[in-house]
């Protein structure tokens, strides 16, 4: 075990320098994007640079090699902040085709966030207090896709509605099942009041379409 723990290691550094020098002048989000949605995090590579798999390769070699549960929720937590900056940046550039393949990705990422802390949760693991870290940034996605859903080109508009009414449904639920409803009910409460929003604003626009 410990060979192969080596092994990465020694993949892993490599990749990280390299990443970070091909790319230093992308490092943070156009300011059109991040003034919007008060979303301050920085992209590093950009997923249309042609070295952004060796980004997406570093990221799934350092969530293997960490142990420690709730370390492993706080990246995954990071890592899907890194996909809706990505996201934004994309959108800025009006890269709409690239951008909807990085709004999957977060989707999908967060959905693997979801499922690991409801299986540990039901393991009976302690992840209390990194559940609440999750439960207010997803909360915080949300309010920010919400948002950027009032602004994005129309030909952006069809994929970011169904990720935006799929999250809608099913965060407060979420919310609920791995968060103690007593203490975090204001996290719980916000994600109901976006969700109707949501709802109000896509139901509003099919109608004004019909």
């Amino acid at each position: 075990m410990f060979k192969y723990i080596s092994f990465f290691i020694l993949i892993l550094f490599p990749l990280s320098v390299f990443a970070q020098n091909v790319n230093k002048s992308s490092d943070s989000l156009n300011i059109n994007f991040s003034q919007s949605t008060n979303l301050d995090v920085s992209v590093g590579l950009s997923p249309e640079s042609k070295f952004y798999f060796l980004k997406k390769w570093k990221e799934g070699i350092d969530l293997f090699l960490t142990f420690n549960q709730d370390k492993k929720a706080e990246k995954m937590l990071a890592f899907s902040d890194k996909r809706l900056a990505e996201y934004g940046q994309l959108l800025d550039k009006g890269n709409i085709a690239r951008a909807g393949e990085i709004l999957q990705d977060y989707e999908s990422q967060v959905a693997q966030l979801q499922d690991y802390l409801e299986k540990a949760k039901k393991a009976k693991k302690n992840v209390d207090e990194v559940s609440a870290k999750v439960s207010e940034r997803i909360v915080k996605h949300q309010e920010v896709l919400s948002r950027v859903y009032q602004k994005v080109p129309e030909p952006a508009k069809e994929a970011l509605k169904n990720v935006l009414q799929k999250s809608a449904d099913k965060l407060p639920g979420f919310l609920e099942r791995l968060t103690n409803p007593e203490v975090y009910s204001g996290a719980i409460n916000k994600s109901k009041t976006i969700k109707n929003q949501i709802q109000n604003t896509l139901t509003n626009e099919n109608f004004q379409g019909f």
